[in-house]
């Protein structure tokens, strides 16, 4: 079991590190540094939720994930949601791509919401693979409010024999 959980680990942080290398190497959405500098600068206009527990501003962050599977949600929510963001389903696996995923995005945009996006990793697939095929289906999407997400689920992680 040590040994799974450790490939587990190590799976997820190479996956990571190559997304931050990608961003760290200016891999935005046209492949320039000037996307990293956007990044930072649209940012910056974000309040940081960073505080004490039961600070306030921690308390006004609400936001939900999204993918195919849930229809038409996103056109649905309204201003009188309490919602600050969203985090779209981008890819899965390999080469899952969520064929929702661009028009959940545009969707976000529209209403003036924070947007985001996340991976389901599968841990018998590589990577760094998987890493490299998230990275390509988010820059699509152009600049996020958010740092790339992995999502681990339990039907993901190796099953005990």
């Amino acid at each position: 079991m040590e040994q799974k959980i450790f490939k587990l680990q190590s799976g997820v942080a190479m996956m990571v590190l190559a997304c931050l290398l990608q961003a760290c190497a200016g891999g935005g959405s046209n492949g320039n540094a000037t996307d990293s500098t956007a990044i930072k600068n649209d940012s910056a206009a974000i309040p940081s939720p960073v505080g004490n527990p039961g600070d306030d501003r921690i308390a006004n962050y609400r936001g939900i994930d999204v993918s195919r599977y849930n229809g038409d949600l996103v056109a649905e929510i309204d201003g009188t949601d309490s919602l600050t963001f969203i985090v779209c389903k981008a890819s899965e696996g390999l080469n899952y791509r969520d064929p929702d995923y661009d028009k959940n995005r545009q969707i976000i945009k529209q209403k003036g919401m924070l947007s985001g996006n996340y991976h389901f990793y599968h841990t018998a697939d590589d990577p760094t693979t998987q890493a490299n095929f998230f990275w390509s289906t988010i820059q699509t999407a152009g600049v996020p409010d958010m740092p790339p997400i992995v999502d681990i689920e339990q039907g993901s992680l190796p099953q005990p024999a």
